[in-house]
């Protein structure tokens, strides 16, 4: 253990002093090493041959920071193809992606990128709908491959235009809204640049290198197949009379920095290390320029004839009886130097980083040599190559008499070009490509020489991650001191915004005492391979009495004392916050709370605006008034509210450490739940937004008087005797069960599972012993409670007890921080977020576009996919339904709210099986008749149909055999009441052998209405309903002519179609369109296409009906259940009558409540529409479907103003 000791409180010690960490041992047993500054990127391309089966063992001595694989090309459907037999299924083995996963796992600083080529001759480029499917198809392979992004070779006609800044602007959006489900990963980009290319792109280049990760620049190999002549040195570094300003390497590379404004940071430099081999014409001229036969022998590696062969091939076939010394050339632009020995064994440093093994002193020296000018002299040694000093290029003769222009390995040539990068300050180096290298180490410098000279010469850290990934307030509290196992191995970064180190403790003189686990901790923090990691902060004295505490702080010395330690601890080591935790005993009074908020108030002065301060709050001293809220508040950025120590020490009976909800009869104190605390805290005046709830991972046990078997009849073991000698497994702190034993001991068939809906939390019994936990539908709810109440967010503790290896359960490491991600959503509007207004469809920008695409367009081109979606993100389309004649309150059209709303569908039309559509009744018809009038006067209204299908399966095949009939009533009826549009209900009328039919019929439709109604053919007039159940869409829907369509409309109550049923889905509703949503995007479905169809009306059913787990089924009888549909006026006028209040079930995220006819009625209320909004957006769906305007209040019968649940729908979505 380390203690940070301050000799006075006047004189702080430099912790990163060395003389310091010298003469203490266990500050030199655990200091952190912190990373080089000069952060560099190395390429390693490799492009086995397409039968070609990678090995890992080929990447053991290889630091590369950067693996690029390929090459992949792109077809016409804009789909990646790769040429390389084993990148699918094989047989037998690892697939060439999975052993790069391999790979990047061993070596935890690598990033793997995917090498596409795309020609412009494919001409698809300029159509904003290809565009986005070439960016769609590169984000869904990423996913599947585990990619890290892309490397892209393209050629001067794409890059050169305003298409390309389009691309890229369009990328870094997919990428962005993609990251989120990549567990917070941002897909690189890496853009290829020929150097013949920088002066013509010119202003260019820098705009492009804005929107890229980095440019990877290089000279191109020269095309042996042409008819050029001339010998070209491989990369010359510098000009002379006979290689030009456009051929050196130092002219043209510095020629994008400093003449077209491109960052050094943003450049890669490219060289070539495949080796050339010319016939000369004249073997005495073979000086950059010279000529050669234009004849190329076969390569005995690569089986071609185009003139490029391996370091091997070369070394193998040099003529060794050549004196090289009568080779002389002249210069005045070289590097001063000689050559070099380079250490050729393994380079990879113990924490597999780029970065050199020798005394750092020697190798600045070596790094910042200087560069001066120099002849070569005529007395010089024999050498065994030729040496040629303007293009610090090597070359020798082989004895089937070609002239070879090589890189080697161990001369100055190449260790000079790689100075000659790493001392100008370009951000990384490439060879291309390892295949060209020594692969097999033939030429006894071991396997890919060229590759180690890389790392041994051009210095290179590991990749630095960003701090902070933007996901809601999730505080993962970990203990190293007693955990076991790996913590991050199973770690995803978007499971958690802050972790924090949870054993840090003090004496009573301001020393803080580290142990020696959590300082390997923090190092496997600073080694986590990921792109953003999460806060790192520390919990001070959560295991520290209260004796403790008084002591330090009532001595004004030691206090000064320990927040300099403190300071400096955090500064050191990296720290971003500090968590203050005077929790593990109860004050004794009001003056332990006042001496914690002074402390408090010292400490946030001397920690400043940058590192945020957070307080753990213990329930008994909120109830005893102990806290001096009002100081508090001014100091602390954060409260944390424990809630999970809700066991009194004092109470000899069962019950549950972690209750969430107190309106059970089975809980004797109300106070001791997580609902009534936080809401007491709140109450005294501190602000919902600085506060965030506590739970814990582990389970406790205590020990009962009685046993129980498992067939005792008893539905309620809470409140039950417990042994005296069990009371002290009250305490967390003595016995915490993890997940993996409380799974353990539920796979017992003894064990008794119980779970306390009204409470929200489960247990078990196990013979005496009763054992209170969470599970992941308590964690669930939980996580949901916290989101609909908009508190900040959520702390678990002692997540390294949440299963983190996936034992029991098999494969699911962190089940209870998993759900709780996948669960919780934010009370923010991202800064992503706020221009994402829904806007209505502008038709004459829309054929303006459609008339400059369509130009360039060849006929047989869908016009369709060249079309772009030009609203915003969440759209809110609201349905109308017809009222009924009877209806005491009806919705009229003129009191539509048109401008509170995208679009608006109308209901209540069907379409039956001799393809008549017709309306529920002549009334429904005259108001639609007064609906049309009004959209024929307002052009800006834009007014759609639901059209239901109203047959059977056979019926309906029937129809789509004749699709241009059906087609043409279905126009017939829209221009009849001026509707732009319609979405089709016939999930239940289609089966997978109509698939075919009915796309043709959709597609056909489509297009008659855009003709028929005069509409752009950009217009999306069809959008289609599936059922929240609707997993099988593969099988019933063509998924491209879906993702063509408006939009998907996800309905929860599709099923919902007539007013009795004799079984109704209790189970929550978020639940299962999560789950359809997650089959729905491995199927293909563009999920911003699909919007979630919200009922805003309530559905109540009598209750003396017993309400099981799964349905509502009659205790007594299988009649029909009634199920009546609620509006919001009418609930809310039923409520009064009754005194009920409306309250939020956390299992199903709705409310319930009871009326006075006896029924149990479920329903929206402002926060569960909230959540779901704000799920919508965290999933980035399309946007709503508010079901329906007719449900809404829109009288203020409720008096929260009319419309009170669409109007809140604008706030949720970020667009007031």
């Amino acid at each position: 253990m380390l203690i940070f000791p301050l000799l006075s409180f006047i004189f702080l010690p430099s912790l990163s002093n060395a003389e310091e960490i010298k003469n203490n041992n266990d500050v030199k047993k655990n200091t952190l090493s912190s990373p080089s500054t000069n952060s560099c990127s190395f390429f390693c391309f490799t492009y086995p041959k397409n039968n070609v089966q990678l090995s890992k063992d080929n990447f053991n001595e290889l630091n590369c920071t950067h693996i690029i694989y390929g090459i992949m090309k792109v077809d016409d459907k804009m789909q990646i193809i790769s040429e390389n037999v084993n990148d699918g299924i094989i047989l037998n083995g690892y697939t060439n992606y999975q052993i790069l996963n391999i790979v990047k796992k061993e070596k935890n600083n690598v990033k793997l990128l995917a090498d596409i080529i795309y020609n412009s001759k494919n001409g698809l480029f300029e159509f904003e709908y290809h565009r986005a499917k070439f960016i769609d198809n590169i984000i869904k392979l990423m996913k599947l491959w585990s990619f890290d992004g892309i490397f892209l070779r393209t050629d001067y006609n794409i890059l050169s235009t305003k298409t390309f800044h389009k691309f890229l602007n369009e990328w870094e959006v997919a990428t962005n809204d993609a990251s989120s489900k990549l567990n917070g990963k941002k897909l690189q980009i890496v853009v290829k640049i020929n150097t013949p290319w920088i002066s013509q792109l010119k202003d260019n280049l820098s705009k492009i290198s804005s929107k890229v990760d980095k440019l990877f620049i290089t000279i191109p190999n020269p095309n042996h197949n042409s008819k050029d002549d001339k010998v070209r040195h491989i990369d010359p570094l510098y000009t002379s009379p006979q290689i030009p300003d456009y051929d050196a390497l130092s002219k043209v590379v510095s020629e994008a920095n400093k003449l077209y404004n491109v960052p050094k940071t943003k450049i890669v430099v490219g060289l070539n290390i495949w080796a050339r081999g010319y016939s000369l014409s004249n073997n005495t001229s073979f000086h950059h320029g010279s000529l050669h036969k234009n004849e190329f022998k076969k390569s005995n590696v690569t089986g071609l004839h185009n003139g490029y062969y391996t370091y091997s091939e070369v070394c193998k076939t040099k003529d060794h009886k050549i004196d090289y010394s009568k080779f002389k050339s002249l210069s005045m632009n070289v590097i001063e130097g000689s050559t070099e020995k380079i250490d050729m064994t393994n380079v990879v440093n113990n924490d597999k980083s780029l970065s050199s093994t020798e005394d750092p002193s020697k190798l600045e020296e070596s790094k910042n040599s200087a560069i001066t000018k120099r002849e070569t002299k005529n007395d010089e040694k024999k050498n065994n190559l030729i040496y040629d000093v303007d293009s610090q290029t090597t070359a020798i003769f082989g004895t089937n008499g070609l002239y070879y222009q090589y890189v080697d390995a161990e001369h100055e040539a190449f260790f000079n070009k790689l100075r000659w990068i790493s001392n100008n300050g370009y951000s990384g180096v490439g060879l291309t490509n390892m295949e060209g290298d020594d692969t097999e180490g033939d030429c006894g410098l071991g396997k890919y020489p060229l590759h180690k000279v890389v790392s041994k010469i051009f210095q290179c850290s590991k990749h630095t991650a960003l701090i902070g990934n933007n996901e809601c307030t999730r505080i993962c509290k970990v203990t190293p001191s007693t955990s076991v196992g790996n913590v991050f191995e199973n770690l995803q970064p978007s499971y958690c915004s802050h972790i924090s180190i949870d054993d840090v403790t003090f004496n009573t003189v301001g020393d803080i005492k580290i142990p020696d686990k959590s300082f390997k901790f923090i190092k496997d923090y600073e080694n986590w391979n990921v792109d953003v990691k999460p806060y790192l902060m520390i919990t001070i004295g959560y295991k520290t009495n209260s004796v403790t505490w008084r002591s330090l702080l009532l001595n004004i010395i030691h206090r000064e004392k320990f927040i300099k330690n403190l300071l400096k601890f955090v500064e050191t080591y990296g720290i971003n916050h500090i968590n203050i935790a005077w929790t593990s005993e109860k004050f004794s009074s009001s003056f332990d709370g006042t001496t914690l908020s002074k402390f408090l108030l010292d400490l946030k002065k001397a920690l400043g605006l940058k590192k945020q301060l957070f307080c753990s709050i213990l329930p008994y001293n909120i109830y005893n008034n102990y806290y001096q809220i009002n100081e508090m508040v001014t100091a602390v950025d954060y409260f944390i509210l424990e809630a999970h120590k809700f066991k009194d020490i004092d109470n000899k009976k069962t019950s549950h450490h972690s209750t969430l909800l107190h309106n059970s009869p089975l809980l004797e104190k109300k106070e001791m739940s997580t609902d009534v605390v936080v809401n007491d805290w709140v109450g005294r005046g501190v602000n919902p937004n600085m506060i965030i709830v506590e739970f814990s991972v582990g389970g406790q046990s205590v020990e009962m008087k009685e046993s129980v078997l498992k067939n005792n009849m008893n539905n309620n073991y809470l409140g039950r005797p417990i042994a005296l000698r069990s009371q002290h497994l009250r305490d967390a702190s003595k016995l915490s069960l993890s997940q993996n034993e409380i799974c353990e001991i539920i796979q017992n068939n003894q064990t008794i599972q119980k779970f306390v809906k009204d409470m929200g939390v489960p247990y078990i019994v196990d013979g005496k012993h009763f054992i209170s936990y969470d599970n992941e539908k308590s964690a669930r709810m939980k996580a949901i409670w916290i989101s609909v109440n908009k508190f900040n967010g959520i702390s678990l503790k002692n997540i390294e007890l949440d299963n983190i290896d996936g034992t029991c359960p098999r494969m699911n490491p962190y089940p209870i921080l998993k759900t709780i991600a996948s669960t919780q959503i934010c009370n923010k509007c991202k800064e992503e977020y706020q221009n994402n207004v829904a806007t209505l469809y502008d038709t004459k920008n829309e054929n303006k576009k459609l008339i400059n695409e369509t130009n360039i367009t060849e006929e047989s081109e869908n016009t369709a996919e060249v079309c772009s979606k030009s609203v915003g993100k969440y759209k809110t389309i609201c349905i109308y339904r017809l009222p009924h004649k009877k209806d005491k309150f009806p919705l009229l059209p003129q009191k539509i709210p048109y401008t509170k709303c995208d679009e608006i569908l109308t209901e209540d039309v069907l379409l039956l099986p001799n393809g008549n559509i017709i309306f529920r009744d002549e009334y429904a018809k005259s108001l639609a008749n007064r609906l049309s009038r009004d959209i024929e006067k307002n052009k800006n209204i834009i007014v759609r149909t639901i059209v239901t299908c109203f047959m059977p399966k056979n019926d309906f095949e029937i129809l789509l055999d004749d699709p241009e009939k059906l087609s043409k009533k279905i126009i017939d009826h829209l221009k009849m009441f001026n509707l732009q549009g319609l979405e089709l209900r016939c999930h239940n009328a289609i089966n997978p052998n109509m698939k075919k039919k009915y796309s043709e019929f959709i597609i056909n439709l489509r297009n008659k209405l855009i003709n028929e109604l005069e509409l752009s053919p950009c217009s999306k007039a069809i959008s289609v309903s599936l059922p929240s159940w609707a997993e099988n869409v593969p099988q019933l829907y063509d998924v491209n002519v879906l993702n063509n369509l408006d939009y998907l409309s996800l309905d929860a109550n599709n099923d919902f179609t007539t007013s009795t049923r004799t079984e109704m889905n209790n189970e929550n509703d978020m639940k299962l369109i999560q789950q359809t949503i997650q089959s729905w995007e491995r199927a293909g479905i563009n999920t911003k296409k699909v919007l979630l169809n919200i009922p805003i009306y309530g559905r109540s059913v009598p209750i003396d009906f017993e309400i099981t787990k799964s349905t509502l089924t009659v205790s007594k009888s299988t009649k029909p259940i009634m199920v009546r549909k609620v509006e919001q006026k009418i609930l809310c006028s039923e409520l009064k009558k009754t005194g009920s209040i409306m309250k939020v079930s956390y299992d199903t995220i709705s409310g319930k409540s009871i009326l006075s006819t006896n029924e149990e009625v479920t329903y929206e209320t402002q926060d569960t529409l909230f959540y779901k909004l704000k799920y919508i957006m965290r999933e980035k769906l399309g946007g709503i479907i508010f079901n329906s305007l007719n449900d809404d209040d829109f009288s203020n019968e409720c008096k929260q103003g009319m419309y009170s649940l669409l109007m809140s729908t604008k706030e949720a979505l970020c667009q007031n």
